[in-house]
């Protein structure tokens, strides 16, 4: 089992989908997050040059209803993208009651029950973590990549992993497709300040977009980076009455403004302020021309928003190529989720207990939709304040209650494995759960008051073992 292992299965999946004859359909069905659109987006650009018919498809979670529509549809092959490693039983089952020809899973997911008949790319399979490499956008990019030699699939696989927050410690298969993007011109790299990442928003917006690390009362305050700026002594406009941006930038103003973001987050009372935590890799597509995707940072974020706000569509579509009017319409998108993203964190703040090392944000009476529980889950794992421990969100999503959490390695490398603690809380509550042992979800059915206690109970006795 290894890398090379891995490299085979891609190639096996990629005979699969070209030797799929040309008048029967590819049925593809994908997650809503940058990753999974991502994936759908390289998949609809391979199936589009192989000349094949499909239907692509996104979802939320697998959960039995979505697996039998998808099955519906009258299909040769059938792709389930970013899902279904731990629901592989219950996919066969369906695949069998549905009477369906193939199916093929693409995915770097925990891997749970037998394969059977499916067919399985995923770095699990081979001893890699699918948590730390490999995400399914990179794997779906190189099967892309290998039939067609079109350079352009090396850039979706780094929106995918930017996603995933792979690409910053690149592994594998991630950093071989890197490699790949800058080798061909496709990319490349340089290391900056966290505060000038965001490098196609306007300044006083784009430094305090950070929430990479999280920091509170700082992460989405146009009001503070405006206040910033003018601290500095940068005008917030060009002479061309644009606003400034970060290129925009002489070095000399880029260090006025470094010091007196430092002088704030420091008065903030933020302890342990390490330079390494402020550093970022950034990631430049030289072939793109507009602003918003040309770093891989805002691409992606662009994608993560179309999934969030139910646009799914239009994060498959950019990614696979197609521009046009797509991108203004994604702006607006984009514009909306910074304002939703700034308020649901302050919620976030007004509703967090700790527990020993277990941060727990209840949502479940606030006004925020499921689908941004992955982004305040990471957002809170990545945050100075609480990168040490693990975090569980709680929101709610119609009759059922979505968990998101993430642990640090620390703690995953003392036991912990949270797509473990998500499969048993969905044992006992009713309901699915799995993903990665640093990052995991479940969606429970019922829940009787018990929930919390049960989860933190639970959390505690991995750490024990």
């Amino acid at each position: 089992m290894s890398f090379k292992n891995l490299l085979e299965s891609i190639l096996e999946a990629g005979r699969i989908i070209s030797e799929t004859p040309g008048n029967r359909y590819i049925a593809v069905l994908t997650h809503y997050d940058a990753d999974g659109l991502s994936a759908g987006g390289a998949l609809l650009r391979l199936l589009e040059k192989l000349g094949k018919k499909y239907v692509i498809r996104s979802v939320t979670e697998l959960n039995d209803n979505n697996i039998k529509k998808f099955f519906m549809i009258k299909a040769h092959l059938h792709i389930i993208a970013d899902l279904g490693s731990g629901e592989l039983e219950k996919i066969s089952q369906y695949k069998s009651s549905y009477n369906v020809n193939k199916v093929l899973i693409i995915d770097h997911h925990k891997i749970s029950g037998d394969l059977r008949d499916l067919i399985l790319v995923n770095p699990e399979l081979y001893g890699i973590d699918g948590g730390s490499a490999d995400c399914t956008a990179v794997l779906s990019s190189y099967i892309g990549y290998k039939l067609l030699k079109d350079p352009y699939f090396t850039e979706i696989g780094i929106i995918g992993a930017t996603g995933d927050m792979q690409i910053y410690e690149p592994m594998d298969l991630t950093l071989n497709i890197l490699k790949e993007a800058i080798s061909k011109g496709v990319a490349k790299h340089i290391r900056d300040f966290i505060f000038f990442q965001n490098r196609s928003l306007p300044i006083f917006k784009a430094i305090t977009w950070t929430y990479v690390p999280y920091i509170p009362n700082f992460s989405g305050r146009d009001d503070i980076g405006l206040m910033l700026v003018k601290k500095a002594g940068i005008d917030i406009n060009k002479g061309s009455g644009a606003y400034t941006t970060v290129d925009d930038l002489s070095n000399y103003e880029k260090n006025r403004l470094l010091e007196e973001i430092l002088h704030y987050i420091l008065g903030l009372g933020v302890d342990d302020l390490k330079p390494r935590d402020l550093m970022s890799d950034i990631i430049i597509f030289t072939k793109e021309e507009h602003p918003l995707l040309k770093y891989s940072q805002d691409f992606s974020s662009l994608v993560s928003t179309a999934g969030r706000l139910g646009k799914d569509f239009l994060g498959i579509l950019i990614t696979s190529g197609l521009r046009d009017s797509l991108i203004n319409e994604l702006e607006v998108l984009y514009e909306e989720r910074r304002k939703l993203l700034s308020k649901y964190m302050s919620y976030v703040e007004e509703n967090r207990k700790i527990i020993d090392n277990i941060v727990i944000v209840d949502l479940r009476n606030m006004e925020v939709p499921a689908r941004f529980g992955g982004t305040i889950s990471t957002l809170l794992s990545r945050s100075l304040i609480y990168s040490d421990k693990v975090i569980l969100v709680l929101l709610r999503n119609e009759d059922a209650i979505k968990i998101s959490s993430r642990a640090p390695k620390k703690l995953v490398d003392e036991g912990l494995d949270l797509s473990l603690v998500m499969r048993d809380v969905a044992k006992k509550y009713g309901g699915h759960g799995g993903g990665h042992n640093v990052a995991a979800g479940a969606s429970i059915l019922r829940e009787d008051g018990s929930l919390v206690n049960y989860l933190v109970d639970l959390i505690k006795s991995y750490l024990k073992r």
